[in-house]
């Protein structure tokens, strides 16, 4: 059957937009975008929602940080981990949904309870969004993963870049009214989740892949592929059969019961469990924590994620509180943070894979020392927008590290649980770090406060740099 034009041509640009892995990326793209401005408003201004207008406390804003944090590590480790690479889609776009949910209840005069569901429900999108793209943009051919990843964390840094600037041009233009902020900026979630919903809806929630016939099939589950293989197993014990075997008139012996197969072998009796072959045990995977690849991910990942945990929830407090500067100004500053992160990707993804990802990294980990000097011990504005300056840089560069790192060196099958594992478990960071900081910036105020980071930087760089020690090469030929 011929199709129409009409159908031809939507067939046509189907595939020209989305036909395959490669055309999916520019898409997936766009959707991180939109959807990681629109977080990360909500991650840097809460805080100040609740301080200012709410009078939360310092350590209970460091409990409300740790509860969001948990949803996402709970999201990402108990379920984003369970969802197959074929229903990729459909786990960004319930993402993208819970972010708009939050930006509805920080838009609505909702108090307390509103503030806590709305917490919770930015650390349950991102722990649904993150992972999900991840492993979708990952699972490309082997050679082009660390690209494809490093251009993924340039997307994301573009829209950390785009959400900060917006928020303060429409803050500036509101007078610093927050929640009017937080509804004026809702189309950013809205567009990005019904950009991904219909592409959830066209192609069933599954990525398309290079098919010969130029289409885009879904990818066989395993399940999939051992029906078949169960399936021609049985076909080669019992034989062909041919149309007369079975309810034919010249079968006499329809009521006697088959007691051998068509080889004369006996047929097992039924119920008969000693008789049965055993099942085939497929081997376990190791734990995860035994792949080299995942623990220089994590580790690498780790080098930034307090740092980053704190300057998120109490960077925008210290610059509001202790120098002095305007809600607006502190999104700026989260901009001009977030613009040299996405230089730093750019300049990544440029030249990836990294010739010297080493020195690259020990670079990273003097600027966030640096930068945490600057915030811990520097007075006045200044100082305050140069120290996000100088974290940015290690803020781009850890992410695509990390990312590119598990791709390349862990099996296709293993990498959708990798990605979850590995987000999951770093931001167990974002559950400790506010709950300690918190504490801390209650009794001893902001300054002590980000000078106590610098401990988890110190230590998981010395981790870091215990696991890159190089070890011996087997001799050839050696057992």
């Amino acid at each position: 059957m011929s199709r129409s034009p009409t159908a031809a041509g939507r067939s046509s640009l189907a595939t020209w937009w989305w036909g395959t892995s490669a055309g999916a990326v520019p898409f997936l793209l766009a959707v991180t975008l939109l959807g990681r401005a629109a977080q990360n408003m909500g991650q840097t201004t809460y805080p100040l929602l609740a301080r200012d207008r709410l009078h939360v406390a310092n350590d209970t804003l460091g409990v409300l940080t740790a509860l969001a944090g948990l949803a996402g590590v709970a999201t990402s480790a108990f379920l984003t981990a369970r969802i197959p690479s074929r229903r990729a889609l459909w786990a960004i776009t319930a993402g993208q949904a819970v972010t708009l949910a939050s930006f509805v209840l920080l838009a609505l005069p909702t108090g307390l309870p509103g503030l806590w569901l709305a917490a919770a429900a930015l650390g349950i999108g991102g722990g649904l969004v993150f992972p999900a793209t991840m492993t979708a943009i990952g699972s490309g051919p082997q050679g082009q993963r660390a690209r494809s990843l490093a251009v993924y964390a340039l997307s994301l840094s573009a829209g950390l870049v785009v959400g900060p600037l917006a928020e303060a041009a429409v803050l500036h233009l509101l007078h610093e009214r927050l929640r009017d902020a937080f509804a004026a900026l809702l189309p950013l979630p809205l567009l990005a989740t019904l950009l991904v919903a219909s592409a959830a809806r066209r192609h069933g929630g599954g990525l398309p892949g290079p098919a010969a016939d130029g289409g885009s099939p879904l990818r066989p589950t395993p399940f999939h592929n051992d029906a078949h293989k169960l399936h021609n197993a049985s076909e080669e014990a019992l034989g062909p059969r041919s149309p007369s075997s079975f309810g034919s008139a010249e079968s006499t012996e329809a009521d006697t019961p088959l007691t051998t197969l068509p080889g004369g072998q006996p047929l097992p009796a039924p119920h008969d469990r000693s008789s049965r072959r055993p099942r085939p045990h497929r081997r376990p995977h190791p734990p995860l924590w035994r792949h080299p690849a995942f623990r220089l991910a994590l580790l690498t990942l780790l080098t930034y994620q307090a740092p980053f945990a704190a300057l998120v929830t109490f960077g925008g407090l210290l610059g509001r509180h202790v120098d002095g500067v305007s809600a607006a100004g502190v999104e700026v500053g989260f901009g001009a943070f977030f613009t040299v992160s996405f230089l730093i990707r750019a300049l990544v993804a440029a030249h990836s894979p990294l010739r010297h990802p080493r020195l690259v990294l020990t670079g990273s980990l003097a600027a966030t020392v640096l930068g945490l000097l600057l915030l811990a011990g520097g007075p006045g504005s200044l100082s305050f927008f140069a120290a996000l300056a100088v974290l940015g840089a290690p803020h781009g560069v850890t992410f695509p590290l990390a990312s590119a790192t598990l791709a390349e060196g862990t099996d296709p099958g293993l990498l959708a649980r990798a990605n979850a594992r590995m987000m999951a478990t770093a931001n167990l960071v974002t559950i400790l770090v506010p709950l300690a900081c918190g504490a801390l910036a209650s009794a001893f105020g902001y300054r002590v406060m980000f000078l106590t980071v610098e401990t988890p930087v110190l230590a998981t760089a010395l981790g870091l740099a215990l696991e890159r020690r190089p070890r011996p090469a087997a001799e050839p030929g050696s057992a």
